[in-house]
């Protein structure tokens, strides 16, 4: 394996600092901390560089915070400032790592991501001989991930002293674990199952194999097949990478039933939803229209809420599905195909409509400056105590 060197002179340029900076505004421009490191933006990020150069930055505390989506999860926030030395580290080394990855390994990378997971997941379906699925998960992934091992994995892509320091504090900045939160966690936890990855297809030799965070999939001939590469499989992950598979996670099923993986239900000819999922946006749907009927939300919120879940539902046949979630006259600008827009022709039977006639125009929406949403402030961070004295 090709070792990188120099690469922390790369980091610390000004014009990646930069960069990075922009990067870790973005979605967080009303927050206090923020505001204060932008009151000063070009000698803060000086400041940085020197830090970073000198060998005396140090990671701050980090903030923690429960989010449900779909179950709780513990959130933990780094201070501004080292998301900006996270973001400068990611832009430098993750082409490096991300070269020597699978190509089936589809979460955090660029041109990757759930949706080209599950048209790689229909072309597999396709082919012949993989009658059954074998779906594992990994207990815990990111609270058990070793740090020696960790940085071990690091230092055979990267030989930079002063790299491999600054990534040590990074990953020991956390006591236990990785942190559900940091960016450099993203690419962490693809490096530490890197290993898994090059086992299931150079040693096991599984052509079917796909790999989304620490949720993986494997196509095969037979149960009797599967189970055989699921007892290695676990033996590998004790003895080389210190992690175990969660026992009620781990599934084998044949693969006419659908593939449950992602967010949808492949099959060989159609892709559905999770019906769990569509479920929980029913949910989220009402209480969305009691939000925006109570002045809670403006419609601006309401909108991008419901286009961003079409978005994820646009990936799968889901036209009737969407048809019938929208009928409502409230809804009906977001359906597939709305009924009032479709010209109506009479026939012999009743009234007729055309679905490939074009719905009529719009109206031009009228004149003005489109208002700005308002900007709600973000806790305040310790993040330069010690800096501005």
């Amino acid at each position: 394996m090709k070792k990188e060197t120099n690469i922390f002179d790369r980091i610390i340029t000004l014009q990646n600092l930069f960069r990075a900076y922009d990067l870790s505004r973005v979605g967080k421009r009303g927050r206090v901390a923020v505001s204060r490191f932008d009151f000063q933006a070009e000698i803060n990020l000086i400041k940085i560089k020197k830090h970073l150069l000198c060998g005396t930055y140090q990671p701050g505390c980090h903030r923690q915070f429960w989010v449900y989506d779909p179950k709780y999860r513990l959130i933990s926030a780094p201070p501004f400032v080292d998301r900006i030395v996270h973001h400068a580290v990611c832009r430098i080394i993750e082409p490096i790592f991300d070269k020597s990855f699978i190509e089936d390994s589809y979460a955090c990378r660029k041109n990757k991501g759930a949706h080209k997971t599950i048209k790689r997941l229909q072309m597999f379906l396709r082919k012949t001989r993989t009658d059954y699925a074998l779906k594992c998960d990994i207990s815990k992934y990111f609270a058990h991930i070793d740090h020696d091992i960790l940085f071990g994995l690091i230092q055979k892509k990267v030989t930079d002293h002063r790299l491999l320091t600054l990534l040590r504090q990074i990953i020991d900045s956390y006591p236990v674990g990785i942190p559900i939160g940091n960016l450099t966690s993203q690419l962490f936890a693809n490096i530490y199952l890197d290993p898994l990855d090059r086992y299931v297809k150079q040693v096991l030799r599984r052509k079917f194999y796909l790999r989304y965070v620490d949720d993986f999939l494997i196509l095969g001939e037979s149960k009797e097949d599967l189970k055989e590469v699921l007892a290695n499989i676990t033996v590998f992950l004790s003895e080389q990478l210190k992690l175990e598979l969660h026992p009620r996670k781990v599934r084998l099923f044949p693969t006419r039933q659908g593939v449950d993986f992602v967010g949808y239900v492949v099959f060989p000819d159609h892709i559905r939803l999770r019906s769990k999922n569509v479920r929980r946006f029913r949910k989220k749907l009402k209480k969305l229209e009691f939000l925006l009927k109570t002045d809670k939300i403006n419609r601006q919120y309401f909108e991008s809420s419901i286009n961003s879940w079409i978005g994820h539902a646009g990936h799968a046949d889901s036209f009737r599905l969407r048809q019938s979630l929208f009928a409502s006259p409230t809804l009906r600008a977001f359906s597939p195909a709305p009924s009032s827009l479709l010209p109506q022709t009479q026939t012999g039977r009743g009234i007729k409509t055309s679905a490939n006639t074009p719905p009529a125009v719009k109206p031009a929406k009228p004149a003005g400056q489109r208002p700005k949403p308002a900007k709600v402030p973000g806790e305040q961070l310790d993040l330069f105590e010690d800096w501005f004295e």
